[in-house]
C-alpha cells in the first residue's frame, strides 16, 4: 500500500465561496512565509495544470506534490476548497487510493488520516446581494481577479440582470449551508472570517488567523506584495439597489 509519505505538521483549508476575498485571503497568507502556501490544489479543473507543471501522473504522487508545495518549512500546510462538487471530486479522487478505498470509511475518517487535526478557515459574506453582484460582474467580463498593477483590460458593456443575481444569491446561501453541514459531519468548529471585516484589517485578521492555527513563528506582513485589488465601484451599488427594488416590487412588506 503506497503511504502519503509528506505530512505537514498541521493543515488548514480556506472554505469559501465565491466572491468572499479568498484570493486575498491567500495571497496574504504566503506573503507570511508561515502559514503554508494556500491553492486550489484540488480544484477538478487546476489538476490537470498541476500534472503537467509537476509531471506526475498518479493521484498519489500528485497527493504528495499538493501536501509538499503548499507547505512552508515550519510544517503548515495550506489549501482553498470549494463546497459542492469540488469536494465531491475530492473525495472521488481520494477514494482511488488503496488506503481510502474502503467504502465503509467516512469522510471524516478519510480527512483525520490525511490531515490530522484538520482547522477549517471559514469565508462568509455578509452582505449577499453584493456578493451576487459581484460575482454577475466577474461572469460577464470574465474578470474574476484585478492586480493593481496591471493596465485595465477592455470589458464587454455590463448589464444588470434581475434573474442572474437572484441566481447567485441563493447560491451562496446554499453553498454556505453546504459548508456548515460539512463541519457538522466533520466535527469540525471553524473559524468565522467575514469578509467586510477581513478588508477592514487585513493585518488584524491575518494574526487572528494565525493564533487560531497555533502558528507562533515570527513574521513579517508586507502588505505592499498585496496585488490584487477591490473591484467594488458605483456601478455594483447602482445595481444592488436595483436588485432590492426588483426582488420586493409585489411584497405587501418591504423587508429591505
Amino acid at each position: 500500500m503506497n503511504t502519503i509519505r509528506h505530512k505537514p505538521r498541521r493543515a488548514y483549508w480556506i472554505c469559501f465561496t465565491h466572491r468572499t476575498g479568498s484570493a486575498l485571503l491567500c495571497q496574504l497568507l504566503r506573503a507570511t512565509g508561515v502559514a503554508g502556501r494556500p491553492e486550489e490544489y484540488f480544484w477538478r479543473d487546476n489538476e490537470p495544470l498541476y500534472r503537467a507543471q509537476w509531471h506526475v501522473t498518479t493521484y498519489h504522487d500528485y497527493l504528495e506534490r499538493a501536501l509538499e508545495e503548499g507547505t512552508t518549512p515550519n510544517g503548515i500546510f495550506g489549501a482553498k476548497v470549494g463546497a459542492g462538487v469540488y469536494l465531491a471530486h475530492f473525495f472521488r479522487q481520494l477514494r482511488t487510493l488503496p488506503q481510502f478505498a474502503d467504502a465503509t470509511l467516512s469522510q471524516c475518517s478519510v480527512l483525520s488520516a490525511l490531515f490530522p487535526d484538520l482547522k477549517c478557515i471559514w469565508l462568509t459574506r455578509r452582505h449577499k446581494v453584493r456578493q451576487a453582484v459581484s460575482g454577475w460582474k466577474a461572469v460577464q467580463s470574465n474578470a474574476w481577479v484585478h492586480h493593481t498593477k496591471e493596465a485595465p483590460r477592455p470589458t464587454p458593456p455590463l448589464t444588470c440582470h434581475f434573474a442572474a443575481i437572484d441566481q447567485l444569491v441563493n447560491e451562496s446561501v446554499m453553498r454556505e449551508a453546504a459548508w456548515a453541514e460539512y463541519f457538522a459531519a466533520w466535527q469540525i468548529k471553524p473559524l468565522t472570517i467575514v469578509y467586510e471585516d477581513f478588508i477592514d484589517d487585513y493585518a488584524g485578521t491575518v494574526a487572528h488567523i494565525l493564533r487560531y492555527l497555533e502558528v507562533g513563528d515570527p513574521y513579517v506582513l508586507d502588505e505592499t506584495a498585496i496585488t490584487l485589488a477591490r473591484q467594488a465601484d458605483n456601478l455594483s451599488e447602482v445595481w444592488v439597489q436595483q436588485y432590492r427594488e426588483e426582488k420586493q416590487h409585489h411584497w405587501p412588506n418591504r423587508a429591505w
